[in-house]
């Protein structure tokens, strides 16, 4: 509302709905009925998705494919449509509800104010964990009592959150974007380094605004899925794709894939691959109406059926490798490659990913640091960013965090420190999450 007032008009649609849709889904006996009301719900969600978000990709793209093969020049109107904030978002998340209702998950919610607050809960309402109804809904239906330890753990996130934003994310954003604005300027070391800074910046950028919004819901005395668990300490694509977005990947899973794959089961390994392909392609489609997007996500689809393809293959190399090394090679191709399908994530448009990719191939060995904007500082900067990086996802992971703030000398020590570094290193200036924009 603060953006457009009448945009409040699409959540308030959207939730009454999908609340009266869920409520005639299950009370229909007859499965024509259920099937009528679901629809109503899919079509009029996806339907703002298209319109607020896709019209005019899909109409640009309509526009190129009949000028170039038959150079007709329609006249399709375009509309300067606002993106209306956390659409993504919480069109996914009512569009849960009514699938698991549909699929007897989840009984109809009667309480109006409460699916409202479902659908509207301020903590990830613009930019996720995108929840489902079968874990947040019961809660709002239970008594909570204060609890310390539950407030101190909140803040802590809350805490975590604001350095992975202010201090790493922002720092390394300056530039990120100083590069991929001005592609045309680079060439060689600078683009690879800033296509690495942008790996570090987005996933800080995400993973700090989600523990923001979980630690905010903790303190209120909800729990929030976890929506990343250590991404870039896999070993292979499919366990990057568990551990990264993962209320994304799993609502894909659970309402997609699992579809496709039922489906087209005859053609055994061959069904897997196109449910992969076809959910990271929506996926894809999914962050921003750009065909970088798009091939950013068919990428990661073909990744991955690499990865069902070669099952056998890797098992027997496997066995010839020290495990250790092998899991390291993994690691390092793994990481490699998700940095690889960044640049088209983070390109203004097709032709600067191409571009980047050109201009990465012939890099020139010969002036390494002689560049514009590129270095001994940056690369400092980058091997420091990027062990805060991972010094946090091993800390996590071991649960160190824990273990310090049971000692509560250690624990106002490593808050005083990290305190001083946001004061220090973090940058105030105003920058919008990543994730705002999808």
């Amino acid at each position: 509302m603060s953006w457009k007032a009448e945009y409040v008009l699409l959540i308030m649609a959207s939730t009454l709905i999908d609340f009266y849709a869920g409520i005639k889904i299950e009370s229909s006996k007859k499965t024509s009925k259920k099937k009528l009301f679901l629809y109503v719900s899919l079509i009029f969600n996806i339907g703002l998705l298209l319109v607020f978000k896709y019209y005019n990709f899909f109409v640009e793209s309509i526009d190129f494919g009949l000028n170039s093969l038959f150079d007709i020049k329609p006249e399709i109107p375009y509309f300067n449509f606002l993106l209306p904030v956390g659409i993504s978002f919480y069109t996914f998340q009512t569009l849960s509800y009514t699938l698991d209702v549909y699929k007897g998950r989840i009984k109809a919610e009667k309480h109006l104010g409460i699916f409202a607050l479902y659908v509207s809960f301020f903590p990830q309402l613009v930019a996720g964990p995108i929840e489902r109804s079968t874990r947040l809904l019961p809660q709002f239906k239970e008594k909570f009592n204060f609890e310390h330890e539950r407030v101190v753990s909140g803040l802590r996130l809350i805490f975590f959150g604001f350095f992975q934003k202010l201090v790493v994310a922002d720092n390394l954003a300056k530039y990120v974007n100083s590069v991929y604005n001005n592609v045309d300027l680079y060439s060689g070391f600078p683009l690879i380094f800033a296509t690495l800074f942008f790996s570090i910046q987005i996933y800080n950028d995400f993973a700090g605004y989600s523990n923001i919004a979980i630690g905010s819901a903790r303190l209120m005395g909800y729990d929030l899925m976890k929506n990343f668990n250590q991404p870039y300490l896999t070993t292979n694509l499919a366990e990057f794709w568990r551990s990264w977005h993962i209320s994304l990947y799993t609502w894909f899973n659970d309402y997609l894939f699992n579809s496709v794959v039922i489906k087209y089961r005859k053609l055994g390994v061959h069904a897997t691959s196109l449910g992969i392909i076809l959910t990271f392609t929506l996926s894809g489609l999914w962050h921003g109406a750009a065909w970088t997007f798009v091939i950013w996500g068919i990428l990661h689809g073909l990744g991955l059926s690499f990865l069902v393809y070669s099952k056998k293959s890797r098992k027997k190399i496997n066995k010839k490798f020290n495990n250790n090394l092998y899991n390291f090679i993994c690691f390092i191709v793994t990481f490699l490659f998700v940095n690889f399908t960044f640049i088209f994530f983070r390109s203004n448009s097709l032709a600067d990913a191409f571009y980047i990719i050109k201009k990465v191939i012939r890099i020139d060995f010969n002036n390494i640091i002689g560049v514009p904007v590129f270095s001994k500082t940056t690369f400092i900067s980058f091997l420091i960013f990027s062990t805060i990086t991972f010094l946090y996802d091993i800390l996590i992971n071991k649960k160190i965090h824990e273990k310090i703030s049971k000692h509560k000398s250690m624990s106002y020590c490593f808050f005083i420190i990290v305190t001083s570094m946001i004061y220090v290193f973090g940058t105030f200036e105003e920058q919008s999450f990543v994730y705002f924009q999808f």
